[in-house]
């Protein structure tokens, strides 16, 4: 009889398998800098969720930002849940992220980028909409994303931010 863990385990297998069907050799091949997705999926993703939360944390930044972004563009359901621990490292990580965003082209890259950012701000762990450059590097990135859909969800995590400023900032 299988155990729960196995049957996770296949679950997040079978997850894998089933998106690389669908999707083709283009998302097999994905890459987060030095970084394979498909690598990342059997490695991290494979595992129970409080294991991979504490292998996610426990990582370096580089390696944080792969599992996130593969996690968010390369598995179904999205990875979401990871933008929290990586907020959570607040002023840290601006740097990192405000670079990434910099030279992000792809409309899901702004996204999930965003999407820390404004958990940033909505936890408090970083004044997000106080940092004005910041706050410029996210407003043109999101001025950069074309599909319609992208761009209306980055538009909300925008004004999802602007709402979190303190009153100082606004």
């Amino acid at each position: 009889m299988p155990t729960v863990k196995t049957v996770l385990v296949g679950a997040a297998s079978l997850s894998v398998l089933s998106l690389l069907s669908v999707t083709g050799c283009s998302a097999a091949n994905m890459r987060v800098g030095e970084y394979k997705c498909s690598q990342l999926t059997e490695y991290f993703y494979g595992k129970p969720p409080n294991e991979r939360m504490s292998q996610f944390v426990a990582a370096d930044l580089e390696k944080q930002y792969a599992i996130y972004v593969c996690g968010n563009q390369y598995l179904e359901p999205p990875a979401t849940y990871l933008a929290e621990p990586f907020a959570r490292e607040g002023g840290r990580i601006v740097g990192f992220l405000k670079a990434k965003l910099t030279a992000a082209t792809g409309d899901l890259t702004i996204r999930d980028i965003l999407l820390v950012f404004s958990e940033m701000s909505r936890r408090k762990s970083y004044n997000v909409a106080g940092d004005t450059d910041l706050m410029k590097v996210i407003t043109e990135a999101v001025d950069r994303v074309k599909d319609p859909f992208w761009k209306k969800t980055s538009e909300q995590s925008l004004d999802e931010i602007r709402q979190q400023a303190p009153a100082a900032a606004q």
